[in-house]
């Protein structure tokens, strides 16, 4: 449909432009910039995918980083209990095609938390 047509056309557009010059490829238009360069206006948009995001705005540099953090908290999140491995997985899969760099600030969160844990010892005194 339309919708599903318009998504295409965003991700179509982000990958060309991503590459369309050799200083767009190292470090990207700009955080928050897809809006601008793909409606030719100051408005909120996004290709819905956040990896393409990331390249179109912050270029390869930015990709290779924010793809490290990310590896680097699902490797933390594993060992750190479950139950945060499941909460960082599935907001992770939802920020891939439902929000843009802008608006990851609960992932971002989410990350931090997991990050910046602290081993609690539960001691029963009996």
């Amino acid at each position: 449909g339309e919708s599903a047509m318009e998504r295409i056309n965003r991700m179509s557009f982000a990958i060309s432009e991503s590459f369309s010059s050799f200083k767009y490829v190292l470090i990207g238009h700009g955080i928050g910039s897809f809006g601008y360069e793909y409606l030719g206006s100051d408005e909120k948009a996004y290709p819905h995918n956040l990896f393409l995001e990331v390249i179109f705005e912050l270029g390869l540099i930015g990709w290779v980083l924010i793809s490290l953090l990310f590896l680097w908290v699902f490797y933390c999140s594993q060992r750190v209990h479950k139950l945060y491995f499941a909460l960082f997985f599935f907001c992770f899969l939802n920020a891939m095609k439902s929000f843009s760099l802008v608006d990851l600030w609960i992932l971002f969160s989410i990350m931090g938390l997991i990050l910046n844990r602290t081993p609690i010892k539960h001691e029963f005194q009996g």
